[in-house]
């Protein structure tokens, strides 16, 4: 957990992925988790932490 803890803002969407998840897993877990995030703002792939709950309805 300090782990998490210590990362900077850039990584707070994979931090609160991680924190919700029951149990917490293990670091050999979460290292690669926040490596793919890593990798991911390195190529400009946005993430899903400034998205607003969006709800579809459809009607046949």
């Amino acid at each position: 957990m300090l782990f998490l803890m210590g990362l900077n803002e850039g990584y707070s969407h994979i931090r609160g992925q991680i924190l919700l998840m029951d149990p917490i897993p293990p670091i050999e877990k979460v290292f690669p988790l926040v490596l793919q995030e890593e990798k991911q703002q390195e190529l400009g792939i946005p993430t899903n932490s400034n998205d607003t709950p969006t709800a579809f309805a459809y009607k046949s």
